[in-house]
């Protein structure tokens, strides 16, 4: 578990440096299989942590509890 959580940290600390076309871009080739609301809603959730904004939208409310 302590590996899988420094994987979604680096992930994190990645995609916070990024555009936010490159979120978008990064997010539909590392989730193809999400439906494309699924992927709009985890982009707003990311682009809105980078601007240290409150999200729309939980990481829960996109993947489900």
């Amino acid at each position: 578990m302590r590996a899988q959580k420094s994987k979604v940290d680096a992930i994190l600390t990645l995609v916070l440096t990024l555009s936010d076309e490159e979120i978008a871009e990064f997010i539909n080739k590392l989730f193809p299989h999400l439906p494309e609301r699924k992927r709009q809603d985890l982009v707003d959730v990311l682009i809105s942590a980078k601007r240290l904004e409150e999200p729309k939208l939980s990481m829960e409310e996109v993947f489900g509890s």
